[in-house]
């Protein structure tokens, strides 16, 4: 950061000016729901219902309610803060006492998304230049949730701590897996984690070189409704990649701002160097956002 900063003559919190309409540029962890909403109406979208813990519970499940009968949300559906980070207080909720449960647990704000169906998980890391007009994918991660098959004699835990493909993960999939003593039968599939966290256990596996002009036009589509956002990482889910590519059925569950990180790096086949070139280029690329629009934007009293 520090060679960047002085090429640029930048402080660091002036990485915000790379998106200076989001919350602090995501530079924090902000209202998820503040981000998300600027995108409503791409065909991407999830539909999505604020739960401020200043409502008692009553009140937002009666607003939850409200929207199910205007054809809004669904259950099953998920809960998350809505200042939250690495998938923390995340849960699929199947109906209202689910999502009741949810709530007396967790007195914080949360929000109530429409569920992306089942699928596979990405993360597409966008960078737009200078004076440009339509963004680039500079890294495409695919998430992928750890799962066991049981043999109908051994528990979850069992069957992961016997698993080879474990050996560096093992440790967070067990403190963050449920229901683990649970013995599935003979050839069932069990997906361990809700969340395709990296913290949590997921792998992450780089699928960069199969991006694609058409996934690439989509995602300018989607981020062109706030075409001042111009650095960060969407979290996808999509069926599978060929639905990825395209953009049929594909649902953006979250837009992160400049706090992102480009997580296709994380990759167990790539080396050290690999992620710090990865970091490298990426702070590299906001930098030169912000450098951009710094005096063409309003600078918070503090970025200066």
């Amino acid at each position: 950061n520090i060679p960047l900063m002085l090429r640029h003559r930048l402080t660091l919190p002036h990485l915000m000016l790379a998106n200076p309409t989001l919350p602090w540029g995501g530079m924090e962890i902000g209202s998820k729901i503040e981000i998300m909403e600027r995108f409503r109406g791409a065909p991407q979208f999830l539909d999505q219902v604020p739960l401020p813990v200043e409502r008692c519970i009553e009140e937002n499940l009666t607003a939850v309610r409200e929207r199910l009968r205007d054809d809004g949300i669904r259950y099953p559906a998920v809960a998350k803060p809505d200042c939250g980070c690495v998938g923390f207080g995340v849960a699929v909720v199947r109906c209202e006492d689910d999502l009741r449960a949810v709530l007396e647990s967790t007195p914080v704000d949360y929000l109530l998304q429409e569920h992306a169906g089942e699928g596979e998980e990405f993360g597409a890391f966008f960078t737009k230049g200078p004076g440009e007009t339509q963004g680039r994918i500079i890294g495409l991660a695919h998430k992928e949730i750890p799962t066991v098959t049981g043999d109908g004699r051994s528990s979850l835990r069992t069957l992961v701590e016997s698993d080879p493909r474990f050996e560096a993960n093992r440790a967070a999939v067990l403190a963050h897996a449920r229901g683990l003593e649970r013995t599935p039968a003979h050839g069932e599939t069990v997906q361990l984690l809700v969340q395709a966290s990296h913290t949590y256990g997921a792998w992450f596996r780089d699928i960069t070189d199969q991006v694609t002009p058409e996934l690439t036009a989509w995602v300018n589509a989607f981020m062109g409704r706030d075409p001042e956002v111009r650095h960060g990482r969407l979290d996808i889910r999509a069926p599978d990649l060929e639905a990825l590519q395209s953009g049929r059925e594909a649902k953006v569950i979250e837009v992160n701002g400049c706090l992102s990180e480009p997580i296709h790096v994380y990759d167990d086949d790539h080396s050290l160097w690999f992620g710090l070139a990865g970091f490298y280029r990426t702070y590299r690329d906001a930098y030169r956002a912000a450098a951009a629009n710094r005096g063409v934007t309003t600078d918070p009293t503090w970025a200066m």
